[in-house]
């Protein structure tokens, strides 16, 4: 039987977790074969990546170098799942969300080449259905948003923490997930710079600082930095047609890097990412014309993904990431 904390998470979901957009589901067609490259990334670069599972059946996160060489286990749990990793500024920790029990950690904080995990939120039981993640410049603290029941509102609010779990502090409200006017707090991260906490909700990239927050960009349904802080990546959508925009943190030199037609396009990606500095991006992207298999990539920034290299991560990872 579910217990009233789950029933109130499964109908927050609705609202909270915003319009997901994803790739068509088309795994039942012929594989396209295309030649495979081998990355040609720095070797102090890492990618992080969740095994495949069946949604909440286990939840395994990995390393390796980006030539796929030096495999390493991060973290293990059986029946979990995670919809993003987000590594440190410093590239040694990473930090993730879980899902769908009330018995894991809602916030895990792991070595990324192995070792003892921390949970944060491990003394806060009164936070729920944490998202959002983000880390502050300096590497100590985490910023996210979270439910809090209060009487018969859920009310979602940005927090940060440091990564012991101390020094909890309510940056702002959002409002009440199940009120009248949904919340669409869409991103799965946050990016936390010297301006302030960006973050998006609705159509809008919104920057948090000094208790309140404005509105900075329209049609914006995700937000994340290069782990030098000094790039974001922006997910955007008009219509059918999704883009992505890389912008100084000051949003100036916002520029268009990615476009495609949900309708239209042969290509469609998933998962936009960028590296240490911002010079390369990483995405899934699938060949929807022919129903073929994701793969994941990577490219220049500057080149576009016509410069792509495939690397050598499992098809069906769901989550990759940068470290």
């Amino acid at each position: 039987m579910m217990t009233s904390r789950l029933l109130r998470l499964a109908a927050a979901v609705l609202v909270y977790g915003g319009v997901a957009l994803s790739l068509p589901e088309r795994s039942d067609a012929t594989r396209q074969e295309e030649p495979v490259r081998a990355a040609t990334a720095p070797q102090a670069d890492r990618v992080l990546w969740t095994e495949s599972g069946r949604w909440t059946r286990n939840l395994h996160v990995r390393s390796s170098r980006v030539d796929g060489g030096g495999v390493r286990r991060v973290y293990d749990r059986l029946r979990g799942s995670t919809s993003a990793l987000v590594p440190s500024p410093d590239g040694r920790q990473v930090a993730f969300v879980t899902c769908c029990r009330d018995v894991r950690p809602l916030l895990v904080v792991a070595p990324t080449t192995g070792g003892p995990a921390l949970a944060p939120l491990a003394d806060h039981p009164e936070l729920e259905g944490v998202r959002g993640l983000g880390w502050s410049p300096d590497g100590q603290r985490l910023a996210f948003t979270a439910l809090v029941a209060e009487g018969e509102d859920l009310v979602a609010s940005l927090w940060t923490v440091r990564l012991d779990g101390s020094d909890l502090e309510h940056v702002l409200t959002v409002g009440d997930v199940l009120g009248e006017e949904p919340l669409g707090l869409t991103g799965e991260t946050t990016a936390w710079t010297r301006a302030g906490i960006f973050y998006t909700q609705g159509d809008a990239l919104r920057l948090a600082r000094d208790g309140t927050s404005e509105v900075v960009m329209r049609r914006v349904h995700g937000v994340s930095t290069s782990m030098d802080g000094r790039w974001l990546v922006l997910q955007r959508q008009r219509g059918l047609v999704s883009q992505t925009w890389v912008a100084r943190t000051d949003l100036s030199r916002a520029r268009k890097v990615l476009q495609w037609d949900l309708d239209g396009s042969r290509w469609a990606y998933r998962g936009v990412v960028a590296n240490r500095d911002g010079s390369r991006l990483l995405a899934q992207r699938q060949d929807v014309r022919a129903g073929g298999p994701h793969h994941w990539i990577a490219w220049d920034t500057t080149n576009g993904p016509r410069s792509h290299e495939v690397l050598p991560v499992p098809e069906d990872t769901s989550v990759v990431a940068w470290q």
